[in-house]
């Protein structure tokens, strides 16, 4: 399964419980929409269930893939 969400940072925070509990275990998540200095925030609410990859970085903008742990 795959997860994508394309929006700003607080919707992504916002809805992190939601968009975790709809990603199933193993399950892989694409949060998009954010910039570079928000990464660690965003990333924030998702790391207890998440493991992230290195982030895309292209411009000012940035993307956070990530595996749901089992």
């Amino acid at each position: 399964d795959i997860m994508v969400a394309n929006i700003l940072a607080a919707p992504l925070i916002e809805l992190a419980d939601n968009i975790s509990d709809l990603t199933a275990a193993g399950g892989l998540l694409c949060l998009s929409g954010l910039l570079e200095s928000q990464i660690e925030d965003v990333a924030a609410p998702y790391l207890q269930q998440f493991t992230f990859d290195a982030a895309g970085i292209e411009d000012e903008w940035a993307r956070l893939s990530a595996t749901k742990l089992s």
